[in-house]
């Protein structure tokens, strides 16, 4: 028997749905569980950002200091040899 409710549900739907199959179908979440998890989730979802948000000023100054011009430039310097070339940043 197929499921009548879409299996891909956008990011709320999908927490509702989670919310309610877990405190109902399955009885392991109560009422007085939700304010830990969403405490919990925050926390999560800060950590994930401040790591998003710290790749991207990394990336940001990579970039605006060509530094990814300036190593391919000095590897070929090393060598010519595609394969060479290639195994070069596996050594360091």
């Amino acid at each position: 028997m197929q499921a009548q409710f879409p299996v891909f549900l956008q990011v709320p739907e999908g927490i509702h749905l989670a919310t309610l199959v877990g405190m109902f179908v399955y009885k392991g979440i109560k009422l007085q569980d939700i304010p830990g998890i969403i405490q919990t989730s925050s926390f999560t979802t800060a950590a994930v950002m401040f790591c998003v948000a710290t790749t991207n000023i990394l990336a940001w100054a990579l970039t605006s200091e060509q530094v990814i011009s300036k190593l391919s430039a000095a590897m070929l310097l090393i060598t010519y040899v595609p394969q060479i070339s290639m195994l070069l940043p596996n050594l360091f």
